[in-house]
């Protein structure tokens, strides 16, 4: 179980997708056809302009096995490039802090994404079913601040800088 993103919600992220990470997202199902071509034709009004994301800006969202064939996306997701990984694994995590009070159970999607993304380190302290340390502190709350934490912490190599984005990329809404 994935969130599925949208143009929107990716706009807003501040992380800045390149071909690799389109193709990735997109074979893991994160996003959708549709999804790939507005972001493409929004990269179009930008330049220089990568070739893929040429040819993508020119397609309509419908053409799905030409948006899959111009990617390369195969049948099956693998998670070699280490920084498109870990921009969807943040990402993913983001779009599910943002909608926590909306989720009967938030950790149950942190715990699925985790398993998702191969079990990354950097997510188990805020996994509930993983060790604590001996004599940290535990509970909801506590995880929910290190997801927090970890947010803040790959916004700042993640997220492009940009003069009209705000500061704090999970401020409370």
């Amino acid at each position: 179980m994935r969130l599925e993103l949208d143009i929107r919600f990716l706009s807003r992220s501040g992380v800045d997708l390149t071909v690799d990470d389109l193709r990735l997202g997109l074979s893991l199902g994160i996003v959708k056809p549709t999804t790939v071509v507005a972001l493409a034709k929004r990269a179009d009004l930008e330049s220089p302009v990568d070739p893929v994301i040429q040819q993508l800006s020119e397609l309509d969202g419908s053409a799905i096995a030409d948006i899959r064939e111009i990617l390369g996306v195969g049948e099956q997701a693998t998670l070699e490039l280490e920084l498109s990984v870990r921009k969807w694994l943040y990402l993913e995590l983001l779009a599910t802090y943002e909608l926590r009070e909306n989720l009967r159970d938030p950790f149950e999607f942190v715990e699925l994404i985790y398993a998702d993304f191969g079990y990354p380190e950097s997510v188990a302290p805020f996994v509930r079913y993983m060790p604590l340390e001996e004599g940290a502190p535990s509970g909801l709350a506590v995880m929910t601040e290190s997801w927090r934490q970890y947010l803040m912490s790959e916004a700042e190599d993640l997220v492009c800088s940009r003069e009209d984005q705000p500061g704090d990329p999970v401020e409370e809404r």
